[in-house]
């Protein structure tokens, strides 16, 4: 048999299946076994454990990893070993395969694989990286050493395959988890150092445990005792792994002074540790010193593109946390945003442009572009981006725009009003009379539920074409509605529109409309009446009787919307799960039956429901209300 994968396992049930899962390709390719050893599981890692193996074996847990670890390769029959947990995956299994197949492991006694360990479960972009040994020669003599991070005493020569494993052991998001093993770690920690005090590599595993516990000083006086042993023996080059948590923990404690040295000192000791570069860059930057702070960033980015031709690189003991891409946008949009306050444009465009993440990409860039004039080089942007962030960049675009000359706003129209999209429909419309007849296809092409509310720029100059704006308006979804509106009435250049609005509102004919228009008008009511009461919030005058009027209307218009839509007497059955604006409506329309039937009390009970419901809109209600059972009450 060539390979036996060999996993050690304690409830670990919530990513087991995924771990398992990803091993098939080469449990397939290759002449190999898979060996599960559960230590006193008590969830159901057993019964997943079952579904991809029938060795299974049961070992009490013992406080000792490197003892357990022991056990699960004393059960190994393969010509290599595989370790790896039920909380990792592994990625492109390809390369493994390869090495045992195609006898690339000829020569060699131990394989190295990238191990990523993730950050959060949700960003599969933030991790840290350990080159890890994994698979080893089973020689007989193998086995693992250290009673809390079991390390395993493996033989050169090695080969670093591509593959890769996810490490979700130590996501933050997951308090319950990190809570579990701070206490399993540190008190295991705690009674080896009973035994050896200057434990070097205890004092530093105690610190990181700390750390992530967020006992900083604790975790300080660690990495202090860690680092004065070595000193004192003259081992620094001997232990780099101390230097980047230690700086880390200064840096958070706001000792930056402290955390710098640190960081001077282990870069000078060992190449190419990118993660001092990022600490060191932090705590000047912190410090106000802002031009040593940007020449480490430099270097960062300079030593992250070459980090893997630095001997630290494969350093089994070093832990890199700041070789991905999030880290790498950080630093990036720091130097962008740097060189465009110096009007260094050309230099900040050269670190916009290599931004990953796309949504951050097109804030920095628009911003670079509409600096340097080159509004073609906008237009490219826009088609060289995902669908999805189309409308991030108008909505940044557009609101660029708001700062520039009527000249320059004209330019970006032009350019970008000839083509299909919803975007280039919309300045085709801009740079037309809205009395065109050509004006009215383009409102009708535009899929308003799918674009930013600003293109209700165009449904305010048709508004006078009260059939043409209905027929599009009747098609969009309730919340479309509302931010469209939102957006046309705080549009100050068209005051006049929003008098207009309120004086046809006064004047409807309620009952001649259709349910089309009822929903429209009642939603556009409801916006106007909320703008207006947070004016009157801030100006705290007492509300004009004009819209206690509106507001009598916007009462009319929804209920006789929810009375078309639901079955009143049915709603009462599931009243308590309505939406708070749905609810609001059954209250005053339960109230207004109440009041009708005599039943003041029951009356005032619901009038207050509503105004829970919604208290946007209380005041309003409340002088409703009051006026409706002053005579009564």
């Amino acid at each position: 048999m060539k390979l036996s994968i060999a996993m050690m396992v304690k409830n670990e049930s919530k990513y087991l299946d995924k771990s398992l899962s990803s091993l098939k390709p080469v449990l397939e390719a290759v002449s190999s076994e898979l060996i599960i050893v559960d230590t006193g599981s008590t969830d159901n890692t057993v019964e997943i454990a079952k579904k991809y193996t029938d060795k299974l074996y049961f070992h009490n847990w013992n406080n000792d990893f490197s003892d357990m670890r022991n056990i699960t390769i004393d059960y190994c029959s393969g010509e290599w070993i595989f370790i790896i947990d039920g909380d990792e995956v592994l990625e492109e299994p390809q390369s493994i395969i390869d090495a045992l197949t195609l006898k690339l492991d000829k020569g060699y006694n131990t394989l190295f694989i990238r191990v990523k360990s993730l950050h959060s479960e949700y960003d599969l972009n933030s991790y840290s990286i350990l080159t890890s040994p994994r698979i080893f020669k089973n020689d007989g003599n193998f086995k693992y050493e250290g009673k809390v991070h079991n390390q395993p005493i493996h033989k050169e020569p090695s080969l670093l395959l591509n593959s890769e494993i996810l490490h979700y052991g130590y996501v933050t998001n997951d308090p319950e988890l990190m809570e579990r093993k701070f206490k399993r770690t540190a008190s295991i920690l705690k009674s080896e150092l009973e035994k050896e005090p200057n434990n070097i590599y205890y004092l530093y595993q105690l610190g990181k445990s700390y750390y992530l516990h967020k006992d900083l000083q604790q975790s300080i006086e660690q990495y202090e005792k860690a680092y004065k042993i070595l000193d004192k023996k003259k081992l620094k080059k001997n232990f780099g792994q101390l230097y980047m948590p230690f700086a880390l923990a200064y840096s958070t404690n706001k000792q930056y002074k402290e955390a710098i040295k640190i960081c001077k000192e282990g870069i000078k000791l060992f190449e190419g540790y990118l993660d001092l570069y990022y600490i060191i860059a932090n705590s000047l930057e912190a410090l106000g010193d802002l031009e040593e702070a940007f020449y480490y960033y430099k270097e960062f980015i300079k030593v992250y593109e070459d980090f893997y031709n630095y001997k630290i690189s494969q350093d089994p003991a070093i832990t890199i946390e700041y070789r991905n891409n999030s880290y790498k946008d950080v630093v990036l949009t720091k130097l962008s945003e740097r060189n465009v306050n110096l009007n260094k444009y050309e230099e900040a465009l050269k670190y916009a442009i290599n931004i990953e993440n796309e949504q951050n990409k097109i804030i920095h860039l628009i911003e670079i572009y509409i600096k340097i004039h080159q509004y073609t080089r906008i237009k490219d942007l826009y088609f060289e981006i995902k669908e999805e962030n189309k409308n991030l960049f108008v909505n940044k675009l557009e609101d660029k725009m708001k700062l520039m000359t009527k000249e320059e706003k004209d330019q970006i129209k032009n350019i970008f009003s000839n083509g299909e999209e919803e975007y280039f429909k919309l300045n085709q419309f801009r740079l037309k009379n809205p009395k065109e007849k050509d004006t009215d296809r383009l409102l009708k092409e535009i899929d308003f539920d799918k674009v930013p509310s600003f293109y209700g720029e165009m449904i305010l100059n048709k508004w006078d074409n009260k059939a043409l704006v209905f027929s599009v308006l009747k098609r969009l979804q309730n919340n479309t509605l509302q931010n469209i509106f939102q957006w046309m009435i705080k549009q100050n250049i068209q005051v006049y529109w929003k008098d207009e609005v309120e004086k046809e509102i006064l004047d409807l004919e309620l009952e001649k409309l259709d349910i089309h228009k009822t929903r429209i008008y009642a939603i556009l009511t409801k916006v106007i009446l909320l703008n207006k009461m947070e004016l009157y919030k801030i100006t705290k005058n007492n509300i004009d009787k004009k819209y206690n009027d509106i507001f009598k209307i916007y009462m009319e218009l929804y209920i006789n919307y929810i009375e078309f839509i639901y079955n009143v007497d049915k709603s009462r059955l599931f009243y308590k799960n309505l939406e708070a604006s749905e609810k609001q409506m059954f209250s005053i329309i339960f109230a207004r039956e109440a009041y009708e039937s005599g039943k003041y009390s029951l009356a005032v009970k619901y009038f207050k429901e509503a105004a829970e419901q919604y208290p946007y809109l209380a005041d309003l209600l409340g002088n409703y209300s009051s006026e409706l059972l002053k005579e009564v009450l």
